[in-house]
């Protein structure tokens, strides 16, 4: 009974590992854009 719940207690580890993982991806995206907006408009206002 315990070998066969090792992999599921693996599978759900790191699945919700995977989820948590690729919120922090969108958020690093998302900062990065508005970041780089920000930049483009600076350089506009100084043109």
């Amino acid at each position: 009974v315990i070998a066969c719940g090792i992999p599921i207690v693996l599978a759900k580890s790191y699945w919700s590992y995977k989820k948590v993982y690729q919120k922090n991806i969108y958020s690093i995206q998302n900062s990065l854009e508005e970041i780089r907006g920000l930049e483009e408009e600076e350089e506009e206002e100084e043109n």
